[in-house]
């Protein structure tokens, strides 16, 4: 089972949590960021299954965020409408000059 999320903005902030419940371990959630910043992840997200993130303006996971999920995918190159929904899969199209950074130094608590 899979579900797309269309956000404007994808930030988590330190002390804030995204929680996911979804139906098993293999179902997933896609978090398709559209608007014009980076997605920077400062707090929690946990999931009992699969988490994608896409942004094409750049992702952060600072040294405060804790992420707990089955699994997890950021990328910041986009994937085609209909894709994910329609196979239950990514597949990625284009390329990207932002990146993923992981570790970056975090907010303050």
């Amino acid at each position: 089972m899979a579900g797309v999320w269309h956000a404007g903005a994808n930030a988590i902030a330190s002390g804030q949590s995204v929680n996911y419940f979804l139906p098993a371990a293999t179902s997933a959630v896609l978090n398709r960021v559209l608007g014009a910043a980076a997605t920077q992840i400062d707090g929690i997200i946990t999931s009992n299954g699969k988490v994608f993130i896409l942004n094409p303006n750049g992702i952060t996971v600072t040294n405060t965020a804790n992420i707990n999920v089955a699994g997890l995918v950021l990328s910041t190159v986009q994937e085609p409408d209909g894709y994910f929904t329609n196979n239950g899969n990514l597949s990625f199209v284009g390329t990207s000059t932002n990146a993923v950074v992981v570790g970056a130094a975090g907010a303050p608590p």
